[in-house]
């Protein structure tokens, strides 16, 4: 009853905080200002945040990565935040979920235009800021490949891959041989080194890495 929103187009998050694991989502992922915090017996509370930090993003070193505007690293047990960064994203729509990669925060977007946030969370900076595809800007998927880059998930119109070296940012785009009506990446997974698994809205497909 405390949420103003109905759980809609959200992630679940699990953090492990001194023995004890926690499950957090908010009403809608990319700024919604309360989050909903359950224990391993279904105990809950609700945490309010500030409009331009809220929005629960990943877990990292304990504690949540959180953020609309700005970045804050929220301790779910005392409900005491650190500001991470006053530098404004420069996304209009807000965060659309992230990734936590080595010691990055990969932030995807959902609007034309916008680019892809990579935030340093122990120098506490914005590193890179990597350009969408125009034909597959919506961005909300990325994993760590076995052989260390990461690759960002590209959906609407078209399903997309982004093959980032972390060196120096820089990327190579890929487009799979998937049928135009399967416009969303929803989930991905290595299965092995070499085979890629992913989801889409009617039906699931495997490609061979790294070609």
């Amino acid at each position: 009853p405390e949420l103003p929103l109905p759980l809609n187009n959200t992630l679940v998050h699990e953090l492990l905080v001194s023995g004890k694991t926690y499950y957090i989502t908010a009403g809608y992922s990319n700024f919604e200002p309360i989050l909903l915090v359950f224990d391993e017996l279904c105990e809950y509370k609700t945490i309010k945040l500030p409009h331009d930090f809220s929005g629960p993003l990943a877990p990292y070193q304990g504690k949540l990565i959180c953020g609309h505007k700005k970045l804050i690293s929220l301790d779910i047990v005392s409900e005491k935040y650190e500001v991470l960064s006053d530098e404004p994203l420069g996304t209009r729509d807000g965060p659309w979920s992230a990734k936590v990669f080595k010691n990055f925060l990969i932030i995807g977007v959902s609007d034309k235009g916008d680019k892809i946030v990579v935030f340093d969370l122990d120098k506490k900076k914005i590193v890179a800021k990597i350009p969408t595809l125009k034909d597959s800007y919506y961005i909300y998927q990325s994993i760590e490949t076995p052989d260390g880059k990461l690759l960002i998930a590209g959906s609407v119109p078209r399903i997309s891959f982004m093959l980032v070296d972390p060196k120096d940012w820089s990327f190579q785009t890929f487009y799979g041989d998937v049928p135009e009506k399967n416009t969303v990446n929803y989930y991905n997974i290595f299965l092995n080194e070499k085979t890629l698994y992913i989801t889409s809205i009617y039906a699931s497909f495997l490609f061979s890495y790294p070609d």
